[in-house]
């Protein structure tokens, strides 16, 4: 979405093909670090919408590591020690922010669709087959239309630039293998709101809360304290455990032994995922560029999941010259 957003703006002809149905309504990766917010700034004002919808400063400066959110602390760590703001002028004219990708794509889509004569973007598309001609790229999609039916159409482009997850079927396609470590460790992630945990937690805000006692070790991500918007993350060992193991009352229990109150909850979804550290043996082949996680997948720290494909898609159309 914001190689889309950067189109827009430059009055490049573009296309997005996306598999599913609209924008995902769960958080995912949350910390925005600088270099991110400098290319937001080059899309416009976005760099200032993300610092707008930002939680204040106070509530995501701290890690906290504790026996149970409500419970003993620990130790507590600011990664803004005597700063009233995010902003760390020798390193970037932009600050760090917190805002989930659920809640920042909704603005790169709107930057994209503001130029509806270069933007296309369109839902419920899978591409089904790539050929790169060598002057051009011929993209085959299948579309599902208001009636659930399905419709193939080839598109040629000059350009491919593809940001289809993980599971890359457009890597695949191109041959080019993953380097590293697959499954440094399975998790579960579970998205819940909890009104009555944020409240306790007003006194003792944080990013993230590590948790460990005799009932669960998780890590629970504070995406909005305003909200009572969080997500734990909880080790999951296969084959010994299953997703079946982790009904939604399972999970409801989970996080108020993390939490260390009988709180609350509203579980909203119950997956599983792998931690990986890999990267794509090349990044490009001919007219096609991989991005994201289909080029590399990092562990969950630091930023540099969500960060990097929007600086490495703008690199790379920039050695490209589109």
């Amino acid at each position: 979405m914001r190689t889309a957003a950067n189109g827009s703006i430059s009055g490049i002809r573009h296309v997005v093909f996306e598999k599913s149905g609209g924008l995902p309504s769960q958080p995912q990766a949350h910390f925005i670090n600088h270099r991110s917010m400098e290319v937001f700034r080059g899309l416009g004002d976005i760099s200032r919408v993300v610092r707008e919808l930002s939680p204040p400063l106070e509530d995501w400066r701290r890690f906290v590591y504790c026996s149970a959110m409500l419970k003993r602390v620990y130790g507590s760590v600011d990664h803004f020690p005597g700063q009233d703001s995010p902003y760390v002028p020798y390193a970037s004219p932009e600050p760090v922010a917190h805002l989930s990708q659920h809640k920042l794509l909704p603005i790169l889509l709107e930057r994209a669709e503001a130029s509806p004569r270069t933007a296309s973007i369109w839902f419920g598309t899978q591409v089904t087959a790539i050929r790169d001609r060598g002057s051009e790229v011929a993209v085959t999609v299948e579309h599902a239309s208001a009636r659930s039916e399905r419709h193939k159409r080839t598109i040629v482009c000059s350009h491919l630039v593809a940001a289809d997850g993980a599971n890359s079927r457009v890597r695949d396609w191109l041959e080019l293998p993953m380097e590293g470590d697959a499954c440094l460790q399975n998790l579960i992630n579970i998205h819940f709101f909890s009104k009555d945990l944020a409240q306790q937690l007003s006194k003792r805000p944080a990013m993230l809360y590590f948790c460990f006692n005799r009932a669960t070790v998780a890590v629970i991500v504070a995406h909005s304290l305003a909200d009572g918007e969080f997500v734990a993350q909880v080790p999951f060992f296969p084959p010994l455990q299953d997703l079946g193991d982790f009904s939604k009352t399972a999970a409801a229990d989970i996080v108020r032994a993390a939490a260390g109150s009988d709180v609350e909850v509203e579980v909203c979804s119950v997956r599983r995922w792998a931690m990986s550290a890999q990267v794509a043996s090349r990044f490009h082949k001919g007219r096609v560029f991989l991005a994201g996680d289909a080029a590399h997948r990092f562990p969950p720290a630091g930023g540099f999941g969500c960060a990097q494909p929007r600086v490495e898609v703008g690199s790379s159309a920039h050695r490209r010259g589109v």
